[in-house]
């Protein structure tokens, strides 16, 4: 049964569809339409399967080449473990603590994990990969700086099928891992929405940006979501007596945020600022701005200030008509 809460509709599953479902795992049509051919299912089954997945909501079909705006179906944000993203500090001084490190996260049921990486060598990268090997991580990314040419990285890094991408910042971060944080943290952008149902409902509820994730610092301290919170030498101390606040933060407690209609599927690593008079709100400013609809990068994109829209430590205000005669100019009246 697919049960919409929110129209209070019970669309049952034709058991004819239920596996292609169950095992779908992208909304791409072009590799939907693929692997059913390759499987044997029919024309006629799998228009339905599409239809089905349109009319129930439960995800979206697009062509492949608009997947950068409509990333995959995802059923991981309730999975029962309690971590599910991690991000761990890579170093000449840690490197050989991150087998135990990673085996101990899988143990609560890590499934995806980042590497931030300040100077990358070699032997690092190899002791990277041979590390993975007895891991039960399904995928893997790595920010990295280095001295090593780009296309040798990727040959080092080809080997291991559970590597999601590998991002060169830069030659040599000045600044080490503090550098590496600042690159994290940054404000959303288009590819950070993650359309799904599953991932709206885990933004009713928390901030998924935080929600389950653990960052283990340079010196192997656990924390929950971001470097800056209250660290603990063992993850069993960080599950045991923290309640992971920041993930309790969801959008809708966030200037800015709560006005935004991509609230729910915006994946923000920017930590939320409390003020000390009441409300959340943000150092920097979002690429997008929801109150005239427009991406940094669009045509007739205006900042929040231009928009009359104050947040800051001071308070939060807005210039209904400043916002109102700029919407007139870009949309119409």
């Amino acid at each position: 049964m697919v049960i919409d809460l929110q129209r209070g509709d019970i669309h049952p599953v034709p058991m004819e569809l239920l596996e292609l479902i169950e095992r779908q795992r992208t909304n791409a049509i072009d590799i939907v339409v693929h692997d059913n051919e390759r499987i044997g299912y029919g024309v006629i089954n799998r228009q339905d399967h599409i239809d089905y997945i349109l009319k129930t909501e439960v995800g979206t079909v697009v062509p492949i080449a608009f997947l950068r705006y409509r990333k995959a179906m995802s059923f991981e944000w309730d999975y029962p473990g309690k971590i599910v993203d991690g991000v761990i500090e890579v170093t000449a001084s840690n490197i050989d603590f991150l087998n135990a490190m990673v085996s101990k996260l899988c143990d609560f049921g890590l499934r995806h994990l980042h590497f931030l990486i300040p100077d990358c060598t070699c032997i690092i990268i190899e002791k990277l990969l041979n590390s993975m090997d007895s891991t039960a991580i399904n995928k893997y990314y790595a920010t990295i700086a280095t001295h090593i040419e780009r296309e040798h990285v990727t040959k080092m890094f080809e080997s291991d099928g559970r590597l999601g991408q590998v991002e060169i910042v830069s030659d040599f971060c000045e600044d080490g891992i503090v550098g590496m944080r600042r690159l994290f943290d940054h404000s959303p952008r288009r590819i950070n929405m993650i359309v799904n149902v599953k991932h709206y409902c885990e933004g009713l509820r928390f901030n998924s940006a935080f929600n389950r994730r653990v960052w283990v610092s340079e010196v192997m301290r656990y924390s929950w979501g971001r470097p800056d919170g209250p660290g603990y030498e063992s993850l069993e101390e960080l599950i045991m007596n923290d309640t992971n606040e920041i993930a309790q933060i969801i959008k809708d407690k966030v200037d800015i945020c709560k006005d935004c209609e991509f609230r729910r599927v915006c994946y923000d690593t920017r930590k939320p600022i409390v003020r000390s008079g009441g409300g959340w709100y943000h150092a920097s400013e979002c690429n997008y701005n929801p109150y005239i609809c427009k991406w940094s990068d669009e045509e007739g994109y205006r900042t929040l200030a231009e928009c009359g829209v104050v947040s800051n430590a001071e308070g939060f205000s807005i210039d209904h008509d400043r916002i109102a005669a700029i919407n007139a100019e870009l949309w119409g009246e």
